[in-house]
């Protein structure tokens, strides 16, 4: 390419043919004047070229497949604001985006669709049906093939072009354009819904195109051709489940025509089976002659053995008038020995006789032939599935049921009567008693082997009324004996149970461990009353086989005896049980077996198992002031030296129970103190567990009545600890012995401390070294000007290396107990304050925490909170520490906050509003906001305007890209700020008590003529930027409380405020305040 000096040189080589990308590069030179010729309107000239370029068919075919050009294009119309709509209505980019979609490369496709949502939202574009079908196909082909971006991105935008055509007034789909959509767009619609993450959007079109109501003439012939193209099967699986959805409730025969199309072609002739459940899944009603064609189809000329019985279920579900004409056919021709699932089949004929309220019949007649025909008729599963039907009957047919009941031969007694019976306990009271008279008269039928179930079902329906004859109460290994002797044992019938019954049920658990969860959730209170012991404690064992002692509810707990074989079968094995003990409740432990346990896990912790420590300390929860490691101070010696953790923890709830009693075990604790001396005296630098037991010792409370005692020992400890500081190098054990120190600190003598620390400092390397060593001169220090300034320095030189954990609270509360000295070195450090330091600034939030209101200098305080601001503008590491510190000063220490610092804490805020960048400091920065609306606002009555800045700035954080955006916290917190700010607190004064007019509401009557500024700006943000909904609707509650507080006018003035979108979303929101946020006397 030669060099391009003249506008007749340029516009020629951007006509040529050469390389695109030379081209378009050539062109955004001209653009953005880095080419040194005067080309007129160059943007027209340009636009006008992209334009003829995309649209060519021919020589300029490949224009349309490069990302530039259409970049180029995005960036010429931004600099093109005349004549740009009416160039580009001559662009046929329907056309042109959808050959990319076909055949370019994801970047093209992307590009491509940003260039069309551009000119699509910006200028008008002429859309026909034709070219949405074709938008809507190639998109829906191209995204399954590219990145889910391509999904992500573009859904909207394609249906939104979609929207324009289908939601027009003057649309008139005809028979064509429905043919046309179905074999253009279905195809490819229906294949992309099947791949995973499809979006939702391009069903609805699917489902608004194709279940037109004034077409769904012609779906059945278009379906006809759609088999022909050989469409894949999931997508006509998918297919179907659409139109049993859309047409199932209104056009039942057209769902049912579409089934026989498509199971009649071979290739979907497998779906068959698939579709039918769709069917099923509707609920609805088939007609007869269809099912019966359907079933004639599946069921006529194959052995019983080949059916599908699958979807005879389905027909039976769907059609009752199949199910009760062809049940003798499935009941009776059923053998076991088939080898067929075939019992949800017999569950939908059941189901179809209720609904054609047959069931009598069911019962009475059909029944019993199918159990004659199979046992599998008369199984349990079976049983308590048409138990479940018994509630259908009235009062009548229920008797006339059970009178019929008693007629039939007794092999179908026990399966019709235990089905009734069983039912019948879920059904009203007045139904159970209207046939108890009939069950009363003829409870000696029942007094055979073969109604166990019946007798308990009816026991507990009618209590001690129903008499059961002691003949037949022999030992049986079934089930419901033991149940039937149970619910006697519940009624009073019987006072006792047998040792014979007693192993039989033991002996029937071993084989039906599946009981357990009921017996141990229905028979609980009979276990615990009336079991042996011996007995309980193997039933257990048995039992929490398949139940988790976790598993227990608070009632098993309340049973003593079964409480105390808990903990037999528990000590029976410690090792192997003792996770089962922190699953029981403390206090369901007595003091005697507390011990016994705490004995044995001590013994196993002796022999080196350590994970009985857990367990432990769970007992001592409730101590038992009984076991050998809480009477024997040496034991607990011998469990300090594994110098655990939870070895420690165990020691100090021993020591402060026994501290807590001191009365009762006063000769314990000196017992105690006696050994600690003596072994501090002869002790090793080294440190082991009866060191630390002396540290437990000492932190605790000091009783009264051993004082001197206490403090002698205390003496010999800090003596120890600083000989040990003398003779060891150890860093662990100096920093052991350091702690130490810090512990016992107020009886340590700085004085006396400071050569020992002088040495440990002159080798002193790591950070932790240095800040245990800073808190021991914290907490050990004399008070005055010179060791607070010396405090101070080190504070300042240790937090610039980096060392962290240095805590000055104890300091400052020692400090601030002489008021002479502590303003002394407040004043001394604000006027040397010559440089903004994080040091610094944590030392000047310690002073505001705990200044005197006698005895402050006002300037001090002030030159603090400039310090403040500094370092909040140089974005110091401390500014949350800063906002925490004001947060609660503005309560504790309101008499500080004049006008001059309390507008000084109003640029603090002002300032954090737009450069917060993180949900923790904008939380906190609402939260000094609402502090001071709180406990200041009567010195703010003429600075609402400042506050209504704050509140707009502190909105502007969830327009932007940042953390705080998403943050529901943030949200919340903003929103009770704005309550804050709406709902003035009361000051309740004597002069009040005489006005009309409260302080509250002169607050909101300044505050009002402000607050639509602040509404005004909510809604362009919402507008223009769109807050995330969780968000949202957090901060709307906020915003109803500014419609609680604006009069008529000001809400016209907001409308006044607004354009078009802004009125509607305004006149949303407030319909949305009156529905929902406004309060309501109901």
């Amino acid at each position: 390419m030669s060099e391009i000096l003249s506008a007749e040189k340029a516009t020629k080589f951007l006509r040529s043919k050469e390389s695109v990308v030379q081209i378009i590069e050539t062109a955004n030179k001209i653009l953005d004047g880095k080419l040194d010729i005067y080309l007129p309107q160059k943007e027209i000239f340009i636009l006008t070229l992209l334009v003829d370029r995309l649209n060519d068919r021919s020589q300029f075919n490949n224009w349309k497949y490069e990302p530039c050009v259409w970049e180029l294009l995005t960036k010429v119309w931004y600099r093109c604001k005349e004549q740009r709509n009416q160039l580009i209505q001559k662009f046929r980019i329907i056309e042109a985006v959808c050959n990319i979609l076909d055949k370019g490369n994801e970047k093209a496709i992307q590009s491509a669709l940003a260039g069309l949502e551009l000119i699509y939202r910006e200028a008008y574009v002429e859309i026909d049906e034709n070219s949405t079908y074709m938008l809507l196909k190639s998109f829906v082909q191209a995204a399954p093939e590219k990145s889910s971006e391509l999904l992500l991105n573009w859904n909207d935008l394609i249906r939104d072009i979609y929207n324009r055509i289908s939601l027009k007034s003057t649309r008139e789909i005809s028979k064509k354009t429905y043919s046309k959509f179905f074999q253009d767009c279905v195809p490819s619609i229906l294949s992309y819904l099947t791949t995973p993450n499809a979006s939702d959007i391009f069903q609805d079109i699917l489902k608004q195109e194709m279940f037109n109501e004034d077409l769904i003439e012609y779906l059945n012939s278009n379906i006809e051709i759609l088999l022909k193209k050989d469409t894949d099967i999931p997508s006509i699986a998918l297919l179907y489940k659409l139109v049993v959805e859309q047409l199932a409730s209104k056009h039942m025969d057209i769902c049912q025509q579409i089934y026989t199309i498509i199971t009649s072609n071979k290739k979907y002739s497998t779906l068959s089976e698939s579709l039918l459940s769709e069917l099923a899944s509707s609920q609805k009603t088939l007609t007869h002659e269809f099912a019966l064609s359907v079933y004639g189809n599946e069921v006529d000329g194959k052995m019983f053995r080949d059916i599908n019985w699958n979807m005879v279920k389905y027909l039976f579900t769907l059609d009752n008038d199949l199910a009760v004409e062809k049940s003798s056919f499935v009941l009776e021709g059923y053998s076991s020995k088939m080898n067929i699932e075939i019992f949800e089949v017999g569950k939908a004929i059941v189901t179809a006789y209720v609904n054609n309220r047959e069931l009598i019949e069911f019962i009475t007649v059909v029944w019993p032939q199918a159990i004659e025909s199979d046992k599998v008729w008369k199984s349990n599963e079976f049983v308590n599935f048409v138990s479940t039907t018994i509630s259908t009957f009235t009062s009548k047919q229920l008797l006339y049921v059970i009178e019929q009941g008693f007629k039939l031969d007794k092999q179908y007694q026990e399966s019709v009567f235990t089905a009734l019976t069983t039912g019948l306990i879920t059904c009203t009271f007045q139904m159970i008693e209207s046939v108890k008279e009939k069950f009363i008269e003829n409870s000696q039928f029942f007094n055979s082997s073969d109604f166990w179930h019946v007798r308990f079902n009816l026991l507990c329906l009618y209590g001690k009324e129903y008499k059961v004859s002691n003949k037949i109460m022999k030992t049986v290994n079934e089930k419901y004996y033991f149940f039937t002797l149970f619910r006697f044992l519940e009624l009073g019938v019987v006072q006792a149970i047998g040792e014979d019954d007693q192993k039989a049920f033991l002996k029937f658990l071993k084989s039906n461990s599946d009981l357990a969860t009921t017996v141990l959730k229905r028979w609980l209170v009979i276990l615990n009353n009336f079991f042996d012991q011996q007995f309980l404690v193997k039933l257990l064992e048995l039992l929490f086989t398949k139940v988790k002692v976790s598993e227990l509810n608070q009632t098993f707990f309340e049973q003593r005896k079964l409480t105390s074989a808990l903990f037999k079968l528990i000590m029976k094995d410690l090792q192997g049980n003792m996770s089962y003990l922190d699953s029981i409740p403390i206090h369901c432990i007595s003091r005697t077996t507390k011990k016994d346990l705490m004995n044995q896990l001590f013994h196993l912790y002796i022999k080196r198992n350590e994970s009985t420590l857990d367990f432990i300390k769970y007992l001592l929860s409730q101590p038992s002031y009984q076991s050998e490691l809480e009477l024997k101070f040496e034991n607990l010696i011998k469990l300090v030296e594994s110098r655990s953790t939870t070895s420690f923890a165990i020691a100090r709830i021993i020591w402060s129970n026994h501290i807590q009693q001191i009365k009762d075990n006063e000769d314990y604790v000196i017992n105690a103190i006696k050994l600690m001396t003596k072994y501090l005296k002869k002790a090793k630098t080294a440190i082991s567990g009866e060191s630390e037991l002396c540290l437990i010792i000492l932190s605790a409370k000091v009783p009264e009545e051993l004082e001197s005692q206490f403090n002698n020992f205390k003496q010999v400890f800090i003596e120890t600890c600083l000989s040990n500081l003398d003779k060891s190098d150890d860093e662990a054990t100096v920093n052991w012995n350091l702690r130490a120190l810090i512990t016992v600190s107020d009886e340590v003598d700085y004085s006396k401390i400071f050569p020992k620390l002088q040495k440990v400092a002159a080798d002193v390397k790591t950070n932790e070294m240095k800040s245990i060593l800073f808190k021991l001169i914290c907490h050990t220090i004399s008070i005055d000007l010179n060791h607070a300034i010396y405090v101070l320095s080190l504070f300042t030189a240790l937090h610039s290396e980096g060392v962290g954990n240095l805590d000055m609270e104890l300091f400052f509360n020692r400090l601030s107990s002489d008021k002479e000295v502590y303003s002394e070195v407040l004043d001394y450090f604000v006027n040397s304050l010559d440089e903004v330091n994080e040091s610094y600034v944590i030392i000047a939030c310690h002073f505001f925490s705990n200044i005197d209101k006698e005895n402050y200098s006002s300037v001090s305080i002030a030159k603090c909170m400039t310090l403040f601001i500094q370092a909040i503008k140089q974005k110091n590491n401390s500014i949350p520490l800063v906002l925490e510190t004001l947060r609660t000063a503005l309560v504790d220490h309101a008499w500080i906050f004049n006008q001059y610092l309390l507008e000084k804490t109003l640029v603090i805020i002002a300032y954090l509003a737009h450069s917060a960048t993180g949900p923790d400091i904008y939380i906190l920065t609402t939260q000094v906001t609402s502090h001071i609306l709180l406990y200041h606002r009567f010195k703010l009555s003429t600075r609402h305007h400042i506050l209504l800045h704050i509140a707009t700035e502190l909105l502007r954080p969830f327009c932007q890209d940042s953390p705080i955006a998403s943050s529901r916290d943030a949200a919340a917190s903003y929103s009770r700020l704005l309550g804050n700010l709406c709902e003035p607190t009361q000051r309740a004064t004597v002069a009040d008590s005489t006005k009309l007019t409260t302080t509250a509401n002169l607050f909101k009557r300044a505050l009002r003529k402000h607050l639509p500024v602040l509404m005004v700006n909510y809604i362009y943000f919402n507008l223009k930027f769109h807050f995330t909904k969780q968000v949202n609707d957090e901060l709307v509650t906020g915003i109803y409380s500014i419609f609680d507080v604006l009069s008529q006018s000001e809400l016209t003035l907001v409308n006044a405020s607004l354009d078009n979108p802004g009125k509607s979303f305004y006149k949303t929101l407030y319909n949305d305040y009156k529905e929902y946020g406004k309060w309501k006397d109901q």
